[in-house]
């Protein structure tokens, strides 16, 4: 992003602002309440600036992880997993439909080459996403944030905020292999602390990029390798964790008196 601004009405959240993120950041957003850090991250994943350029790489996939998690009380728990499910469902289809094609033994009369090129990029995917086994994916995940004990079938409605927050956050992990640049927003509210370890270690393992709103000091600590600091409208970049981010504002404001 190159010079943005946002501003809701007359209130500028974010001036002329500038942030490049490569594969492999993991970038901790802080600053004081109503500084702008939602807004930043949904300003980035929408694309929506008033002012200025954000550019994404061709074919850029993202995920959000929103504050207030999406999740529909009357749906149960398998559709909500299913939700992101129906994405590889999707997917699949379109590689059967590719391989009956290419059965046909006129397949290869026609211009074949971009139908092979776009069955080599859906494999790809596949491959990057455990293998279309969405199913088998959402299992582990579900078993490893403790909610394995819960028929598929359960509403939503009939779990404790806390196992609502995994259910949002399990739907996002399922087969995030696929996802480039994962955006999340306070990912650690109503987590225990096991569920907090495990998600940590999944976040490292992350191959993409991540760009993580939270206030949990310890856990940007563990998880990021920058730390961007929203502050009067303007972003300001740190390289290394929290701590060392608190050690280098430290020794800029020592500078100033």
């Amino acid at each position: 992003m190159d010079d943005v601004h946002k501003a809701f009405g007359s209130l500028n959240v974010l001036e002329g602002v500038k942030l490049r993120v490569d594969e492999g950041d993991r970038i901790g957003i802080v600053g004081h309440n109503g500084a702008g850090k939602t807004t930043l991250l949904r300003t980035i994943s929408n694309q929506d600036q008033d002012i200025g350029d954000i550019n994404f790489a061709p074919a850029l996939r993202i995920a959000f992880l929103t504050q207030v998690r999406d999740i529909e009380e009357d749906a149960t728990l398998e559709e909500e997993l299913n939700r992101r499910g129906r994405q590889f469902k999707e997917i699949e289809d379109e590689i059967t439909g590719i391989e009956t094609s290419m059965a046909d033994p006129t397949f290869y009369d026609g211009e074949w080459q971009p139908v092979m090129d776009r069955y080599q990029e859906l494999q790809s995917l596949m491959a990057r996403s455990g293998g279309g086994d969405a199913a088998g994916h959402a299992k582990q995940i579900l078993k490893a944030l403790d909610l394995a004990h819960h028929p598929l079938d359960i509403s939503i409605s009939q779990l404790s905020g806390g196992e609502r927050a995994k259910v949002a956050l399990a739907r996002q992990l399922v087969g995030l292999g696929e996802i480039d640049v994962f955006f999340l927003d306070e990912p650690t509210n109503h987590l225990d602390l096991q569920t907090l370890d495990w998600l940590e270690d999944f976040l490292m393992k992350f191959k993409g990029a991540l760009l993580i709103v939270s206030h949990d000091r310890y856990f940007l600590d563990r998880v990021c390798n920058n730390i961007v600091e929203v502050h009067s409208m303007s972003l300001h970049r740190y390289p290394g964790n929290f701590s060392a981010y608190i050690k280098q504002k430290e020794l800029f404001l020592q500078t100033l008196d």
